[in-house]
């Protein structure tokens, strides 16, 4: 994958054009769709997953990042990506856009996207709950795609 220079409207966002190829797989993809369980203190679930979430997110912050399509990309920063020799008539319609350093809140948001406490969805949720009532429990929390 080809990168280019940080967009010039905010220094700490990177945008990787997709290329043609990349772009239609990832059209395809319907995403993981599982789902753990665990028991224990919920503060320590959360802390120990959060550590965790910061080590990779700091060698790998490419993985807290979006795609998004071009079309939402700024203005300058489609235009930089469009004039960009490298990327002529390889890049697909979609952009991968993550932080240059990684925050606190993007760690925060990262961890919060994935971990949905099941009390907070659906009390009568549970363990042995068949994946329909999961679904059901979870199509109304906007952490769920």
């Amino acid at each position: 994958m080809t990168t280019t220079k940080v967009s010039p409207h905010n220094s700490n966002l990177i945008h990787i054009p997709l290329l043609k190829e990349e772009d239609a797989r990832y059209s395809a993809n319907t995403g993981i769709s599982s789902a753990n369980f665990y028991q224990g203190d919920i503060k320590d679930a959360y802390n120990g997953l959060k550590s965790r979430v910061k080590e990779v997110l700091m060698a790998n912050q490419w993985i807290g990042g979006v795609v998004k399509p071009l079309s939402k990309v700024p203005k300058q920063t489609k235009k930089h990506i469009l004039n960009n020799p490298a990327f002529k008539g390889r890049i697909g319609k979609s952009v991968l856009v993550f932080p240059k350093t990684i925050a606190e809140q993007d760690i925060d948001d990262v961890v919060n996207s994935i971990l949905i406490i099941e009390d907070k969805i659906d009390p009568q949720l549970k363990r042995s709950s068949t994946y329909a009532e999961l679904a059901k429990a979870c199509q109304n929390d906007s952490r769920v795609v």
